[in-house]
C-alpha cells in the first residue's frame, strides 16, 4: 500500500522520481526488445513507507507502477 507522499508520484515513463523514491541498484530490471520497441525496468524504493516502485521507461515503457 502506498502512501500519502508516494502516491503523489506522477506516472509517466518519462517523469523523474520524488525525492522520497531510493533507487535499488541492486534490483537492475531487465531490458526487453520486441521489434524495435524497448522497455527497461527499474526499482525505487519509498523512504516513507517502504513501498517498492517500477519504473519502465522506453518506447513500450508502462512508467511508474506502484
Amino acid at each position: 500500500m502506498t502512501c500519502k507522499v508516494c502516491e503523489k508520484q506522477p506516472r509517466g515513463r518519462r517523469q523523474p522520481p520524488l525525492e522520497c523514491m531510493e533507487y535499488i541498484p541492486e534490483e537492475q530490471g531487465e531490458y526487453m526488445s520486441l521489434n524495435g520497441r524497448a522497455t527497461q525496468e527499474s526499482y525505487y524504493v519509498c523512504r516513507e513507507c517502504g513501498h517498492k516502485w517500477m519504473h519502465e521507461t522506453g518506447n513500450c515503457g508502462m512508467g511508474w507502477q506502484p
